[in-house]
Parts: C-alpha cells; sequence; structure tokens
C-alpha cells in the first residue's frame, strides 16, 4: 500500500504573510487616495473661493467709483462701505474689510511719539522707542551703521511691510497678528492662531499714508492705544460712522479732545481691501481714482496666508 504525506505546516503561515503583504499594500493606496481626494477637494474650494472673491471685488470697485467718497466710507445707495476696516458681508457669503491707509501709521510720515505708544502696547515698555529708532535709521540714507547687528538698515524706504520683520524686536506672532474678519467662521487655522494678538502690526501700518491721520478711518483699535478711547467711546463713533453722520464724528473727536487739522476728515486714494470666503482669504492693495479703469492692483495675496522671513546661514 502507498502512503501519499502531505506537507502542510509551511503553506498556512506563508498564505498568512502574503495577506499580511496585500494588506499593507491596500493600505498604503487607500491612504494616497485619500490624500488625492483631500488636494483635490482643497483644489475645488480654493477654486470656489477665488471665484466668489473675483466676484466681490467687482462689486466693491463698482460701489467705490460710482459710490460718494466720504471721509469715513463710500455710499452708493443704500450701501454703505466703512473704510476704517470695520468688516462686511456681501450677498454671495464673502466678508470684506475696506481700509483707508490715511487712517494707518505711517513708516513715512513717522509720528516717532505715536509709533512708540503702538510699539509699547505691542512689545511692552523699554522696546517701544528702541524699535521706532531701529525704523527711522532702517529708512535714513547715510546713517551710522551698527557694527555687531545681524541684519544692516536698508538706509532707504521699505519696500515692503514684510521688512519690518528684520528689525529683531518685531517677530512675525506681532506682525501678522490673527484677525479674522469673518467673525462667524471659525476655522481649525484660527484656533491655532489663538496666542497671537488679535491685530498684527500689518494691519495697522502702512508705508505711505498720509502726515495727518483721518480719524474717520482710523482703526478702533487704533484709537484705544493711541489715544485712549474706551468702550463707550468706540460704540458711540460707531454708531455715527454706520448712519453716515460725519459732522457728529467730528464733533465726537473734537469733544473728546483731539486736535484737528486740515487732513484729520480727508480720505486718501489707497486701501487695503481683504476677503474672506468660507475660511480662505485675499488682501489687496489698490489705488482708488474714479478715471482709473481697471482698477490697478499695487498687491495681491491669495491666499493671504501666515508671512515669515527664512534666515539662511551665510
Amino acid at each position: 500500500m502507498r502512503i501519499n504525506r502531505h506537507q502542510t505546516g509551511v503553506v498556512l503561515p506563508l498564505t498568512l504573510i502574503i495577506l499580511a503583504i496585500l494588506t499593507a499594500m491596500a493600505s498604503v493606496v487607500m491612504v494616497r487616495d485619500r490624500n488625492k481626494v483631500a488636494d483635490t477637494e482643497n483644489m475645488r474650494d480654493q477654486w470656489q473661493a477665488r471665484l466668489e472673491i473675483h466676484n466681490a471685488e467687482q462689486r466693491v470697485f463698482y460701489a467705490m467709483l460710482a459710490g460718494e467718497q466720504q471721509p469715513g466710507a463710500y455710499q452708493l445707495g443704500q450701501t454703505l462701505l466703512l473704510t476704517d476696516g470695520t468688516p462686511t458681508k456681501l450677498s454671495n457669503d464673502v466678508w470684506v474689510s475696506i481700509q483707508d491707509h490715511a487712517g494707518l501709521m505711517s513708516l513715512r510720515f513717522i509720528d516717532r511719539k505715536l509709533l512708540s505708544e503702538l510699539f509699547r502696547a505691542y512689545l511692552g515698555p523699554g522696546f517701544d522707542t528702541n524699535t521706532t529708532q531701529a525704523i527711522i535709521n532702517w529708512q535714513t540714507p547715510g546713517g551710522q551703521l551698527p557694527i555687531d547687528a545681524a541684519v544692516l538698515p536698508r538706509q532707504a524706504l521699505f519696500r515692503s511691510l514684510d521688512e519690518l520683520m528684520l528689525i529683531s524686536e518685531i517677530t512675525p506672532e506681532i506682525y501678522n497678528g490673527r484677525w479674522n474678519i469673518a467673525s462667524d467662521e471659525p476655522s481649525p487655522e484660527m484656533d491655532e492662531l489663538r496666542p497671537l494678538p488679535k491685530y498684527g502690526l500689518r494691519d495697522l501700518l502702512t508705508l505711505g499714508g498720509q502726515d495727518q491721520l483721518n480719524y474717520a478711518a482710523t482703526p478702533d483699535i487704533l484709537l484705544q492705544t493711541l489715544y485712549g478711547f474706551n468702550a463707550d467711546d468706540i460704540e458711540r463713533l460707531d454708531r455715527l460712522k454706520a448712519n453716515a453722520n460725519w459732522r457728529g464724528v467730528q464733533s465726537t473727536f473734537q469733544s473728546l479732545g483731539m486736535a484737528f487739522g486740515e487732513g484729520s476728515m480727508s480720505p486718501s486714494v489707497d486701501y487695503t481691501i481683504r476677503f474672506q470666503y468660507k475660511g480662505v482669504r485675499a488682501r489687496g492693495e489698490y489705488e482708488i481714482y474714479a478715471y482709473s479703469l481697471p482698477v490697478p492692483r499695487i498687491s495681491w495675496y491669495f491666499p493671504d496666508q501666515y508671512r515669515y522671513f527664512t534666515h539662511t546661514q551665510p
């Protein structure tokens, strides 16, 4: 009688190994597919945001070019767009914030006292005057160069606001801030930026501006920081602005001890307009002239992301 012997002990472990390899390969493929799907969805969302933001940009241009320019707003019919950075939600769900540069702190026409006051609020006592002087030195032709400085002054005007971060005291954190103009659209990114100041210096400073602030277009945070306005003062001014009562706005400023000059309620032609749609942000700088079409973009950031410098070793 013939006996057949079958070796089955090796087959089962080998089968398990093959199944494990196939499972691992399938997992890798699934992860890659999920990443591709996530990337595709992100690109789709950004493209949709680009379309909606471009639509909002054209609507804002129409209101600014066809409407009436006021000390702190543009008005077209019943539509009032404030130019002190107050956010407005348009009918296509895009949030818009318009900021007249005349209401911001100028780095060209520097008021040493006010600029130091701003830096005191952000950097604390002791750093305020030094940082103000560093900004002046950076732009002063033929000034003395510090021997031990890691970054030498340009001895010329700033080319962009981002160059402020080359001054050691001005960190990316206080430069960028975390201002979310769509207050009803919280996002994980905003949660990550929670430790940062609400307003970054890039929202409060301008390379141009005027030698006299346009108080009607000055953001509330600057009125509080530079002039000590309290919550009641701000609420009263916001109510008057919302009603386009500029005579009342001027009267309120004067009653609070503000010195008025020729340009104290004069708008400029330079604006920063910020947009936000479902967490996607954009920012542009424009010169608005009634006779200039199309409206020239001075700069454009889409998406408007966290700004910083990467320092490389020489």
